[in-house]
């Protein structure tokens, strides 16, 4: 076969390949908006299809700017399709709904529980139809200022409509796209751009954890490339945005570089404080409340929970997770930034975590994409294709007279087992190499 014989073919097989996930996320658009269509089935045939291409494209060689370039368009294109569907099998996005109206009209959304708005005539009737979507309407929200601000502003453009606020979300997305490809590397971009479960999560389920990591993915490449003030001023939004991305702040942020630190107070502390003022404690009662009392999908947490009280569970994973990321820190005290494996930051978290959606793996995606080390990073893929297992709830698999968010009993050790499987096989070829003199 000739040379242009072959980078026709190769054209063909990328081009070919980016059409058919293409029409897998139309597919999964249309199909949402079907009731019959829209559960598990429809959603593991979509997640099946576009890991396997994600799977090629690690192995893949596409390398050259041409071939990048086109990924990349694919990966806008994804997006575009994925955020024509309706969420699947997931509501959290009423809680945004409901919180930036009420931060529209009343300033705040922490001075009233949705539960208290059931039978209040005032309201308008598409704040209705969201109200009756909202899980646990008597808990407080758990969500931080900057986003009930976007929250705030999806709710100016339409209140009740969800396309503002995904039309948000969409953007963000885009932005770490364009952000990894101009500061760390196309390829980077790429990977995460086809990543399926932030395709899904983001564009499809309209989950806002984007606001907060688009601002942190943002603040870690201006540290990267040594500007400390702006790179300080993005962390500390991205904290005020959602506290997980301030997990992460410590290991991006030098001890002795107070200009960074500076700025990340500031701009984490601000937005707190016109509600501080009014004597509110934001979204630290809804969090404390989650923290007490929810359990979902966990792995360390639900086997200690065997032998322990759930308190007990959590305080152990608590001490467990608090030593090993002090650990990482201390591993990390003279590792330039940009060898920092973020992702195994957030990874600890929500190993020793009580509550682990399938949403909050997407503060994996970026960082992973980043990584030189391919081979340990696959563990990570795998735990974000595998925790699409974790949709099989009781609500969701139509078994009556169960705990709604209930597993059964087989979900966990296929999940946490196929990240179990991965971690050993990555360790046998890593046995087997030889050794370098």
């Amino acid at each position: 076969m000739s040379a242009l014989s072959s980078s026709r073919s190769k054209v063909l097989t990328r081009h070919g390949i980016g059409g058919l996930i293409l029409m897998i996320w139309v597919l999964e658009a249309w199909g949402s908006h079907i009731p019959k269509y829209a559960g598990l089935p429809l959603y593991w045939t979509v997640q099946a299809i576009a890991w396997s291409a994600f799977a090629w494209l690690l192995r893949s060689k596409n390398d050259s700017p041409l071939a990048l370039r086109g990924l990349l368009v694919w990966a806008v294109a994804f997006r575009i399709a994925a955020s024509a569907a309706a969420p699947l099998m997931e509501n959290d996005y009423a809680r945004h709904l409901w919180d930036g109206w009420q931060t529209w009209t009343t300033g705040t959304p922490y001075n009233k529980v949705p539960v208290t708005a059931f039978r209040d005539d005032s309201i308008p009737e598409a704040l209705q139809n969201v109200l009756s979507e909202i899980n646990y309407p008597d808990v407080p929200t758990i969500y931080a200022p900057v986003l009930q601000g976007w929250c705030a502003l999806a709710a100016a453009i339409r209140p009740g409509a969800l396309w503002p606020l995904k039309s948000l979300l969409v953007l963000a997305d885009l932005l770490v796209i364009a952000c990894l490809w101009r500061c760390v590397s196309p390829r980077s971009a790429v990977l995460y751009g086809w990543c399926p479960l932030v395709i899904h999560e983001v564009s499809a389920n309209a989950h806002a954890d984007i606001l907060a990591l688009a601002p942190l993915v943002f603040g870690w490449a201006a540290l990267r490339s040594d500007r400390p003030i702006p790179g300080g001023l993005l962390l500390g939004m991205a904290a005020a945005t959602k506290l997980t991305a301030g997990l992460a702040v410590p290991f991006l942020i030098p001890l002795r570089c107070r200009k960074a630190w500076a700025g990340a107070m500031v701009a984490a502390v601000v937005p707190y404080l016109p509600f501080w003022i009014q004597g509110s404690t934001a979204e630290w009662e809804g969090i404390r409340r989650f923290a007490d009392s929810w359990e979902f999908n966990s792995s360390v947490v639900g086997l200690l929970q065997v032998a322990a009280s759930p308190e007990l569970a959590r305080q152990i994973a608590g001490l467990a997770a608090a030593g090993t990321l002090a650990g990482l820190a201390w591993r990390w005290r003279s590792t330039p930034i940009h060898q920092r494996r973020i992702e195994w930051v957030f990874a600890t978290v929500l190993i020793f975590s009580a509550v682990v959606n399938p949403w909050y793996l997407i503060w994996l995606a970026p960082f992973s994409a980043c990584s030189a080390d391919r081979r340990s990073t696959g563990i990570v893929w795998v735990a974000m294709g595998a925790v699409s297992l974790s949709y099989a709830t009781a609500m969701n698999l139509g078994l009556p007279g169960t705990e709604p968010f209930a597993h059964p009993v087989w979900v966990r050790p296929v999940e946490y087992g196929m990240v179990l499987l991965a971690a050993v096989w990555i360790a046998v070829r890593r046995g087997s190499e030889p050794k370098r003199s």
